[in-house]
């Protein structure tokens, strides 16, 4: 199962917005997954969209070869309003040494 084509997103009644989970290559210095968002807005005059759950943990994994500054202000700098982070790792306890 994958992600659903981005231009299902668009319609006349809301803001658009995706799953923003790295899949791990680049398109043009950013990751191939908002490579495919970017590509779809100017279809639909370059609307206001969100990011509305995502992490920068390719899923399965717990990693990923984007930083955390690409991830995000990738989003924000190709006109994203609203990015909402989700954690996919379980935190640790706090261990102290003494």
């Amino acid at each position: 199962m994958g992600f659903p084509a981005a231009r299902t997103a668009f319609n006349p009644h809301s803001r658009p917005g995706f799953s923003t989970y790295p899949i791990g290559f680049k398109e043009n210095g950013i990751d191939g997954q908002l490579a495919k968002i970017l590509q779809e807005l100017p279809n639909h005059s370059n609307p206001d969209w969100e990011s509305a759950e995502g992490t920068n943990v390719k899923v399965g994994t717990g990693s990923s070869e984007i930083s955390w500054n690409d991830y995000v202000f990738g989003m924000f700098n190709h006109g994203a309003s609203v990015v909402n982070i989700f954690c996919m790792v379980k935190p640790q306890p706090l261990r102290c040494s003494n």
